[in-house]
């Protein structure tokens, strides 16, 4: 606890001792030479939709995971448990280093075991390398949130240990390469109108913004309204954690302040582009899909409806055919125009958007490429777009 109300702020999340938000918890953490966004994001699975916005395009994701007996079994056991679909959620929307912090070492139950450490890290790799995150990037911690040990300093209740803290490990992560060159998109999260003025706040996933720019917004529209029409905006200011800056680049957690006045929010979904760039959302896009489940004992066929949860906009999607299955090792064909797709299959299909907003292939940017399939609270695939239409 020793930590806890830094990133848990909001008088419920006191009273409940739970994390329910992302909107609020970013903060500044000055390491060796440069600095680190901390987002503290929910791990409970009734906050779905807050969970994904705060993994979308992470560099790197810390979890925490108990060392007390039976906690950790239960958390990534296969039934109930909510830790593997974490570890899946955090691959999929393309975070690749992690930190797993096995916390309560303090426990009386553990008393700080080597033994305890040591089968916690064993089970986690094992299903994590699976997902496809590597040993190599992946750094264990044993630590107390409550005493604070091995977060900044060195436990001497643990002589056992030679590994980093967590603020070690997170100066030896690796530094991410950024889409500087490509055009700007800022998914929206959240919004606000303030006097004659709009904030809309965000992570620049590509590109950059300047003071004095003219943006526009893709706003995810009804079914009726299949062509998004644009209006321009200039940026009168630029802040990040209550500085005020001439310019974000790419990576950056922004505020940005636009005119003129807007009488609506920018709902959440909304990207930020540059004015004048025009932009027509897909109809239909092609895509790449691992199926992790099916919903019920049925297997999943066209015409199926779920939910399509893209960069910061969760919308309603139809898989309208089923072009084929492939082996995932050698991307060779199995099967042409398949009927049905059952957990573990890999396809190709084609998804009609039902609800337009920007979707953009997978090697044009990542973070507006890459997507979750979602039926209310389960994850049933994942993929990539290949192609837009």
């Amino acid at each position: 606890m020793k930590y806890a109300w830094v990133t848990d702020n909001l008088k419920e999340e006191r009273e409940q001792a739970v994390t329910g938000t992302v909107r609020g918890h970013t903060w500044k953490l000055g390491l060796a030479g440069f600095k680190v966004v901390l987002t503290d994001t929910p791990g409970r699975r009734k906050y779905f939709k807050n969970i994904i916005s705060g993994m979308q395009n992470r560099d790197l994701a810390i979890v925490v995971v108990s060392a007390v007996a039976g906690d950790f079994e239960r958390e990534l056991g296969s039934k109930g448990g909510f830790l593997r679909e974490l570890i899946l959620m955090l691959y999929s929307t393309g975070v690749k280093q992690l930190i797993v912090a096995v916390t309560k070492m303090d426990d009386k139950c553990v008393a700080f075991s080597w033994d305890r450490f040591n089968e916690i890290q064993r089970g986690f790799l094992e299903y994590s390398t699976k997902v496809g995150f590597t040993a190599q990037s992946t750094t264990f911690v044993p630590v107390s949130g409550w005493t604070g040990d091995n977060v900044n300093q060195r436990s001497a209740r643990m002589p056992w240990y030679d590994g980093p803290t967590i603020t070690t490990a997170l100066n030896n992560a690796e530094h991410p390469h950024r889409l500087g060159s490509r055009p700007l998109r800022l998914p929206i999260q959240i919004s606000h109108i303030i006097n004659d003025s709009c904030v809309v706040v965000g992570q620049v996933e590509s590109g950059n913004v300047v003071v004095g720019d003219l943006v526009s917004f893709v706003i995810p529209s009804s079914k009726h309204n299949r062509y998004l029409k644009e209006q321009q905006y200039r940026v009168s200011s630029i802040e990040t954690h209550h500085t005020a800056v001439s310019e974000g680049k790419s990576g950056d957690l922004l505020g940005v302040c636009v005119t003129p006045a807007i009488t609506e929010k920018i709902p959440r979904g909304a990207v930020m582009i540059p004015a004048g760039k025009g932009y027509q959302a897909p109809e239909a896009v092609s895509v790449q899909l691992l199926i992790l489940k099916t919903p019920g004992a049925e297997p999943i066929r066209a015409g199926y409806q779920p939910i399509l949860s893209i960069h910061s906009a969760h919308i309603r999607c139809t898989i309208e055919d089923i072009t084929a299955i492939f082996d995932r090792d050698t991307a060779s064909i199995i099967e042409t125009a398949p009927t049905s797709l059952k957990a573990g299959d890999s396809a190709i299909a084609k998804l009609r958007i039902n609800t337009p907003t920007l979707i953009e292939p997978f090697y044009e940017c990542p973070s507006t490429g890459r997507f979750l399939l979602r039926d209310r609270n389960e994850i049933i695939a994942v993929g990539i777009v290949r192609s837009v239409a």
